[in-house]
């Protein structure tokens, strides 16, 4: 497996500990904890979305205790997503990461329940985090990649439940990976980056860096899936593994692009999209 962090080992212990700590001191203890904390802690993963924002806040300049509560809300977000995603009247899928997917360990209404619990904890994150002006624009900027226009929008997308409206198949697939996959990441970088004031230029660089990285990951993503079952609908089921390998390095290539001019400010960007590759997953 791609290890994505490299150099930055510390990053990622140091958030481990502040997600678990914020979780345990603030989330009401019991058996739905458990619940909740299961995906959330237990299960985990690789961070990609709250070390994006740790770091391009830090790289930007930013040292304030909201950029930790930033990355919690974010991770939380990301995790219902999962948990939700998981379930029969979605994708229907048992196993999360070699490990039981919610539903499958505690019941569907439980799933449903602590993905609703999930959502609701990552704003009154948000809202201890919206301490000055610069957190509660990060924060808006959260919520709005995470909501109707962004995430959800991408996944309803995927579902087929609105696919009529898109006639070009190619508009459509690049629609669903926009919103499924590119929201959050885009939301990580633009709200570490938001944090920390950087002004308008380097924000639209950022945020074009983090669009064709969320692209870049989910066609390799579909990949990955394509090889393991081909009956699945993903890029190269509708393109071929042919031009979604080059669709794939195009948009990696687009992303580094991007940060012409900003490598040495954010040198974390640039060796996370160097490693995203067919071998990543």
């Amino acid at each position: 497996m791609v290890v994505f962090w490299d150099g930055f080992e510390k990053d990622l212990r140091d958030f481990e500990k502040y997600l678990k700590q914020y979780f345990d001191e603030h989330f009401e203890d019991g058996e739905f904890k458990k619940v909740v904390g299961y995906s959330l802690i237990d299960i985990g993963g690789k961070r990609v979305r709250p070390l994006l924002l740790i770091k391009t806040a830090l790289s930007a300049g930013a040292n304030c205790q909201s950029i930790y509560n930033l990355a919690v809300a974010l991770e939380c977000i990301h995790t219902y997503s999962l948990i939700h995603d998981d379930l029969p009247s979605m994708d229907n899928d048992t196993y999360r990461r070699g490990f039981l997917s919610v539903h499958a360990k505690y019941g569907e209404a439980l799933a449903v329940l602590s993905g609703d619990a999930l959502l609701n904890f990552a704003y009154e994150v948000l809202f201890d985090a919206a301490l000055d002006n610069q957190s509660r624009k990060a924060a808006k900027i959260i919520a709005d990649f995470a909501g109707h226009k962004g995430m959800i929008k991408g996944q309803v997308l995927d579902l087929s439940l609105v696919k009529s409206q898109y006639q070009d198949e190619k508009e459509y697939i690049f629609q669903v990976h926009l919103n499924k996959t590119a929201a959050l990441i885009r939301a990580a970088v633009n709200a570490g980056a938001i944090i920390a004031n950087v002004d308008e230029k380097e924000l639209s660089k950022l945020d074009e860096f983090a669009c064709n990285m969320g692209m870049c990951f989910q066609v390799y993503d579909d990949i990955s899936d394509y090889q393991t079952d081909q009956n699945k609908y993903t890029y190269p089921k509708v393109f071929g593994l042919e031009n979604s390998l080059k669709e794939a390095q195009k948009y990696k290539e687009k992303s580094k692009k991007a940060l012409d001019g900003l490598e040495n400010k954010y040198p974390h960007l640039l060796q996370m999209i160097s490693k995203f590759g067919p071998e990543m997953f």
